[in-house]
């Protein structure tokens, strides 16, 4: 993997003709050119503070391969990631499927980053 999140064409919800239109779309030339443009923004320019990564191996859309190699790549820039990875959460689901893990991370993340606790156990 190069580090650069990429679309699971498999994805359960996906019609096969969904698929193959989606697929023809992004490679496009105009469209490919714009989106490795975005990957790298997304892989040379990120910005320099702390990154909280939250995902799940269990994502059809985005791997957690792919998250991981993107992961590798900012710790090889110097960016300083924290990173969770679920086991079985789909897709942007994580804060639904375990709430307090998700809280608890990112309570974690702000702490250690310079944010103040509120003490109200309800917030994130």
């Amino acid at each position: 993997a190069d580090g650069k999140a990429e679309v699971a064409y498999d994805h359960p919800i996906l019609s096969p003709a969904l698929r193959l239109a989606l697929a023809s779309y992004l490679d496009y030339p105009p469209v490919a050119h714009m989106k490795e443009r975005i990957f790298d923004v997304l892989h040379n320019q990120q910005p320099n503070c702390p990154q909280l990564y939250l995902y799940s191996s269990a994502d059809t859309l985005i791997t957690s391969d792919s998250i991981e190699a993107f992961i590798k790549t900012q710790k090889a820039l110097g960016k300083d990631i924290t990173q969770v990875r679920f086991d079985d959460s789909p897709h942007v689901d994580h804060f639904r499927t375990h709430p307090e893990e998700y809280k608890s991370a990112v309570r974690s993340f702000l702490l250690e980053n310079g944010c103040r606790d509120n003490g109200d156990s309800n917030d994130v």
